[in-house]
């Protein structure tokens, strides 16, 4: 931003003279060589392009989307420990959106700090859920993880069950423990359910929905690493 300062007040002054004693100008500019002034609008040029492509890479990664890397295993096989996210700040979150969320002491009892996550939301404001024997009720209704594998949950050794009993803390700093999941809250859990700290342990908990940062649109891997060729994959292609 500085340096597009500097050149757009140089190119008003250079305008200024240009109208108030132009013969003056002109008398200069024909004692500089072709190859000078090559060289000094080359400069110009790339120093004007350049703060505005950072400027507007800084307002995307602001306010659109970033491209961020993920470590830790806890969505496998949907997202892998290594792989690279875009994530969406404009989405609004649906249920079994992939999202990227903080969890912090201001809204955990026991967080300290803050610390990022990514999973999936399960819940939503009204629900009840339950994860019992390696399957999923919303409402007392099983529910077909079609965003999983085929056969995926059968793999898993052990997954200790969650009979639906949340505690949380509320707006007012609070302790509350209920089966339905208030306003303005979700339930997360991670798709490698046996590997994943999520919503069903009390180091999480409920998530606000301030604090859910982003929903993931495309999970980004390279596809040769000689090359470093990126491929991206849509939730529609996770399965």
């Amino acid at each position: 931003m500085i340096i597009c300062t500097v050149i757009s007040f140089v190119g008003i002054l250079y305008l200024v003279l240009t109208l108030v004693c132009p013969n003056f100008i002109k008398k200069i500019s024909s004692k500089i060589s072709f190859k000078f002034k090559k060289t000094i609008f080359n400069f110009l040029d790339w120093g004007m392009i350049l703060p505005i492509c950072a400027t507007i890479a800084v307002f995307f990664y602001t306010f659109i989307f970033i491209i961020t890397p993920i470590s830790g295993s806890s969505m496998n096989p949907t997202i892998q420990d290594g792989d690279s996210v875009l994530v969406s700040y404009l989405d609004k979150v649906d249920q079994f959106d992939v999202v990227v969320l903080e969890v912090n002491e201001d809204d955990n009892f026991n967080v300290v700090g803050v610390t990022y996550y990514i999973k999936r939301v399960i819940g939503v404001p009204g629900d009840s859920v339950k994860w019992v024997n390696k399957k999923l009720y919303i409402n007392n209704q099983l529910i077909d993880e079609t965003y999983l594998e085929e056969g995926y949950l059968d793999s898993f050794n052990y997954s200790e069950d969650f009979e639906g009993k949340f505690k949380y803390k509320n707006e007012h700093g609070e302790e509350v423990i209920t089966t339905i999941i208030p306003d303005g809250y979700y339930f997360v859990m991670g798709d490698n359910r046996q590997g994943s700290t999520d919503s069903r342990s009390e180091k999480i908990g409920f998530i606000q929905e301030e604090y859910i940062l982003g929903v993931v649109k495309y999970r980004v891997f390279s596809t040769d690493p000689y090359t470093g060729q990126m491929k991206f994959n849509s939730p529609s292609q996770w399965k």
